[in-house]
């Protein structure tokens, strides 16, 4: 295992917030948590679910250092969780269903 920063093995730390899920995904193993709590839900899903802007109260530099996607009214924005696995190339690191 590889850390660097909020990076381990290529894999870039995120929090996810649902009615759910409410924790970090620092990894694939945690992933599989996420997906398991959300059977009903594909990865792509998943993947489609919102970056937390709090009605734009969250800075973009904060969304940067701290990310946070989910499910709840909190997650407003713009950006999908995709959005941000395809810009740390982490796509292929999602574990096969």
């Amino acid at each position: 295992m590889v850390m660097v920063g909020d990076v381990v093995d290529g894999w870039r730390r995120f929090h996810f917030e649902g009615n759910m899920f409410f924790d970090s995904v620092y990894g694939p193993a945690d992933w599989l948590r996420l997906r398991q709590a959300y059977p009903k839900l594909s990865d792509d899903e998943l993947l489609a679910s919102q970056e937390a802007t709090y009605q734009g109260a969250r800075s973009q530099s904060e969304r940067d250092v701290r990310p946070n996607y989910g499910r709840r009214w909190e997650h407003d924005g713009d950006r999908t969780l995709r959005d941000f696995f395809v810009a740390h190339n982490m796509l292929h690191l999602i574990p096969p269903r």
